[in-house]
C-alpha cells in the first residue's frame, strides 16, 4: 500500500481503515474483525528486513495486549488499553499518509491533463512558418495598394522592385 495508482482502490483502501477505525474506537480491538480488513489491505504475509505494516504493527500490538498481566509486568510491556491507543495512532498515521498521497495523484492528474493543453515542440515551428508566410503576403499586398493608389490618383509611381536570387 505504499504507491496505489487506482483512485477507486485508494478510496476503497481509505474507506476500509476508516472502519478499521471506528470499530477499534467504539468496539475496542476484535480479532477477527481486524484481522479480515488487514488482510484484505495487506494479505496475509509478514515483511521481513522492510519497514513493518500497519498489519505487523496489529498483530505486535495484539499478541502484547493479550499477554497476562503478570507477563506485561514482567517484560514491562504496555497495558492493552496503552496497545490500543498506539495502534491507534499509527492507523490514523496512515490514513493521513493515504490522504496525502492521493492528494498528491490528483494534482498530478490535474497537471497532466493542462499539460495535453501545451503544444509539442513542433506545433509552434508550425506556427511561427504560418505567421512569417501571413505578414509576408500582408507587406506585398500592402505594397500592391499603395502602387495602385498612387495610379488612381495621378502620382508618380514608383518602379517594381523585384529581387530574384539564385544559389549557384
Amino acid at each position: 500500500m505504499t504507491a496505489i495508482a487506482d483512485p477507486q482502490i485508494l478510496e476503497k483502501c481509505l474507506g476500509l481503515l476508516g472502519d478499521l477505525k471506528v470499530g477499534i474506537e467504539s468496539a475496542g480491538p476484535d480479532s477477527n474483525r481486524d484481522l479480515a480488513i488487514l488482510t484484505k489491505l495487506y494479505g496475509n504475509c509478514t515483511t521481513r528486513n522492510e519497514k513493518r505494516t500497519l498489519f505487523d504493527r496489529y498483530r505486535i500490538s495484539l499478541s502484547i495486549a493479550n499477554c497476562s498481566e503478570e507477563q506485561q509486568q514482567k517484560n514491562r510491556s504496555a497495558s492493552p488499553e496503552q496497545c490500543r491507543r498506539g495502534f491507534l495512532e499509527e492507523l490514523e498515521g496512515e490514513i493521513r499518509r493515504l490522504e496525502r498521497y492521493k492528494s498528491i495523484e490528483s494534482e498530478k492528474e490535474r497537471l497532466e491533463a493542462l499539460r495535453r493543453y501545451v503544444p509539442d515542440s513542433s506545433q509552434p515551428d508550425r506556427l511561427l512558418r504560418y505567421e512569417a508566410h501571413h505578414l509576408r503576403n500582408i507587406d506585398r499586398t500592402e505594397s500592391q495598394l499603395e502602387r495602385l493608389q498612387r495610379m488612381r490618383l495621378g502620382q508618380q509611381v514608383l518602379p517594381k522592385l523585384e529581387v530574384h536570387h539564385s544559389m549557384s
